[in-house]
This record gives C-alpha cells, sequence and structure tokens, in this order.
C-alpha cells in the first residue's frame, strides 16, 4: 500500500469523548449532546444497512435509556450497539436476528435495552459477544458457529450463558 496520510481532517470540535467500532463513530460533545456517523442499521428497524456520512445528532435515541453522564463505554460493530452504564448495567440494540448476539433472545431491538448487571466489560464482533462481570465472572452469547463460547458444540446460544469463573480480561 503506497497511500499515506498527507494531513489529518476535523470531524469534530468540542469532543468530551468518542467511540469507533464496525463502521460507526459515536461521539458524545461537552454540551452532553451524541452524535453519530457512519453505519447505523441499530436506529431504525430497516431490512437494509443504513449509513450516514455526515454526523447525525441522535442525544434522545441513547437518552431515552441512559442520561450522558452515565455513559462509560460503547462497543459497536456490524448492526450492534452495547452501552454500558457507570453503575455497570449494559444496555443493547440492533440487528440481533439469527445470532442471538444481544443475549436476550432473537429478535432484532432499535431501541436500547437493559441487557445484563454488573458488567465491567463488553467485547462484541458480528456474531458473537461476551461480558466480563464486576465479579470477574465471563458471559456469552450468539452465533458460536466455530464453538468459540467454549460449549463443547457449535450450537447458537441466544441468551447470555456463563462460560467461567476468575477472569481478569478477555477478547473476541
Amino acid at each position: 500500500n503506497n497511500n499515506t496520510v498527507s494531513s489529518w481532517i476535523l470531524v469534530s470540535s468540542d469532543v468530551s469523548n468518542f467511540f469507533v467500532g464496525g463502521r460507526t463513530l459515536v461521539i458524545i460533545k461537552n454540551d452532553n449532546t451524541i452524535w453519530t456517523s457512519g453505519e447505523t442499521y441499530w436506529f431504525s428497524s430497516s431490512t437494509t444497512t443504513s449509513y450516514s456520512t455526515i454526523l447525525v445528532e441522535r442525544t434522545n435515541w441513547f437518552t431515552n435509556a441512559i442520561p450522558v453522564s452515565e455513559i462509560a463505554n460503547i462497543v459497536c460493530t456490524n448492526g450492534l450497539i452495547f452501552v454500558l452504564s457507570t453503575s455497570s448495567v449494559l444496555y443493547g440494540a440492533g440487528d440481533n436476528g439469527y445470532r442471538g448476539s444481544l443475549g436476550i433472545g432473537s429478535s432484532s431491538i432499535y431501541t436500547l435495552t437493559q441487557c445484563a448487571t454488573n458488567v465491567r466489560k463488553v467485547m462484541t464482533n458480528a456474531n458473537d459477544s461476551m461480558y466480563i462481570t464486576l465479579d470477574n465472572k465471563l458471559y456469552s452469547s450468539g452465533w458460536n458457529s466455530s464453538g468459540q463460547h467454549g460449549t463443547g458444540d457449535q450450537t447458537q446460544i441466544n441468551t447470555w450463558g456463563l462460560r467461567s469463573s476468575g477472569v481478569i480480561d478477555a477478547a473476541i
């Protein structure tokens, strides 16, 4: 690859935090507004993936479930989004479909919905999700097509299941 970056482009100013994943950018500004660009499938029940090439203000979508001041982390990828609160409550939304990656059944959900409590860290990819609790237990849900959940088979998992205890960290 011979491409080089000759200059950076200002995307937004007055930013207090940002999260990037799965072709999505989420920005929290200092005025407590939330903006997104890129893939935004988790905002609507459209059967086609939605994209925005400009920043779109989405504060109300997030704050219907959680105040901006309580957002500790946001993890998003290919049609899924998880928002972890400062009180360790995990919210999720998106294309849950056949994979069950939200851990709350197999239906897609387009509003932030509580998925779990006592959560310290959340990880997701296009097909599988995992979280670690405050007491170091690892839970997972999702496609499990290669046995990556450690259940001894390749059966899809639609609800969170305990996979291990004493976990310090993990990655998908």
